[in-house]
């Protein structure tokens, strides 16, 4: 994959986000995700950016119930960022 090149990313994110779910690694997934909604962003795809900001979010939101309220401190940080970054691409 050529440096620059949005889509190439997109895609391979976009199969990396698939193989985490499928796996069941939420940690990675949500990284991904935001990762993505980056990717989309960078190219003007601002439905499937958000689309994959809410996906993150959903994740994180999921992974801090799991957590002892002292562990869910970092992920609810992690939530506020993609939040922000939201926000920015609005």
């Amino acid at each position: 994959m050529a440096r620059g090149d949005s889509g190439g990313a997109i895609q391979h994110l976009d199969t990396a986000a698939q193989i985490a779910a499928r796996l069941g690694l939420p940690g990675e997934e949500w990284i991904i995700c935001r990762d993505l909604a980056r990717a989309h962003q960078r190219v003007g795809s601002t439905s499937a950016a958000r689309t994959q900001q809410a996906r993150a979010r959903d994740i994180l939101g999921t992974l801090a119930q799991d957590l002892p309220s002292s562990g869910a401190e970092g992920l609810l940080r992690a939530q506020v960022d993609v939040l922000r970054e939201c926000e920015a691409a609005e």
